[in-house]
């Protein structure tokens, strides 16, 4: 029961933490917009990066007592917990970032083309959004153009989308889009050398990725075939010693 009630309560801090959030956000936008958004970005970033720390651990150590009563079963559990949260954050963020990073240089080629036939920069994000196919990248890109429309800078908007995206490649993009826009330089050609700059990369990981495919599949190899080998190699002949000696 008490290993129960531990993961009722994580989950309940882990949701309550984000409703928190949502009325807070839901106040600031009744009364002054302008003023709240890159703070509770951040304070939204830096929660969200908690939570799942919290609810693993919890239900973890929940988990570690429904097995075993005992305090140490418990810290075990919520160590193990952590691990788990850990692997599982660090594996769905790098699925995100390479999602955003193979749909960013048909956003950034869009851009440059429509800033490039002399269209304003508001104009051409949203002419850039209506031609970039449906993902994260998009959302992302959509609530950066509602917080154009609704009179936040360019400069803090750009700064708060780098502030949710957490990922240098891409921020440094958003950096250079900054300084462009605060210096008055041509956008366009450095939003296509950007472009290039990510197929680049892509290229690269892509790479990477092949060259280590031999190895993972030599994981499956080693799991689970080599064990079932030994035995049955090994487990016939430890039969036969247990029953006739050597």
């Amino acid at each position: 029961m008490m290993a129960v009630n531990l993961i009722l309560v994580g989950l309940c801090m882990g949701f309550g933490v984000e409703a928190g959030i949502n009325l807070y956000e839901e106040h600031k936008l009744k009364t002054n917009m302008k003023e709240y958004l890159t703070k509770t970005t951040q304070v939204k970033t830096a929660l969200a990066r908690w939570r799942p720390y919290l609810i693993g651990i919890t239900m973890g150590a929940g988990m570690g007592l429904a097995l075993v009563p005992s305090w140490k079963s418990g810290i075990v559990g919520a160590f193990f917990g952590l691990g788990v949260s850990a692997l599982s954050i660090k594996e769905k963020k790098r699925r995100v970032q390479w999602q955003r990073l193979k749909t960013m240089p048909a956003f950034l080629d869009l851009l440059g083309v429509a800033l490039s036939a002399g269209v304003s920069f508001d104009a051409a994000w949203g002419f850039s959004l209506d031609h970039l196919p449906k993902g994260l990248l998009k959302n992302d890109l959509i609530q950066t153009r509602r917080e154009f429309e609704i009179g936040h800078s360019k400069d803090n908007s750009l700064q708060d989308l780098a502030i949710r995206w957490n990922d240098s490649h891409l921020s440094g993009i958003l950096v250079l889009l900054r300084q462009s826009l605060s210096k008055g330089l041509a956008i366009h050609e450095m939003l296509f050398e950007q472009a290039d700059s990510c197929r680049t990369l892509i290229r690269l990981t892509l790479e990477k990725r092949a060259q280590s495919a031999p190895i993972r599949i030599l994981l499956p190899i080693l799991v689970f075939i080599f064990p079932s080998l030994f035995l049955v190699l090994f487990g016939s002949l430890y039969i036969y010693y247990l029953q006739n000696g050597l």
